[in-house]
C-alpha cells in the first residue's frame, strides 16, 4: 500500500516536473520565433492593405519612404 502511493507521487512529480520544464522551453521558443516573423507579418499585411499597419499612413508617402529606406539600411532609430 505504501509503494503504491509513493509509486503515484513520484509520477505526479515526474509530470509536474516535465510540464514545467516543458512550458517554460516552450515560451522561450514562442517568443523567438516571434520575434522573427512579426516583421514579415507587418510587411505582409502593409502590402495588402496598401497603406502602413504601424502608423496608417500610405506607403507612398514621403515619410512613409523615408522610413523605409532607412530600416533598410539598418539605421533604424523608429519604425
Amino acid at each position: 500500500m505504501l509503494t503504491s502511493k509513493l509509486l503515484v507521487l513520484i509520477v505526479v512529480l515526474a509530470l509536474g516536473i516535465g510540464y514545467a520544464v516543458g512550458y517554460y522551453f516552450g515560451k522561450q521558443d514562442g517568443v523567438t520565433k516571434g520575434i522573427l516573423v512579426s516583421p514579415i507579418f507587418l510587411r505582409k499585411e502593409s502590402l495588402k492593405e496598401g497603406y502602413c499597419v504601424l502608423c496608417t499612413e500610405d506607403k507612398s508617402s514621403k515619410d512613409c519612404r523615408e522610413r523605409i529606406k532607412r530600416c533598410r539600411s539598418n539605421d533604424i532609430d523608429y519604425i
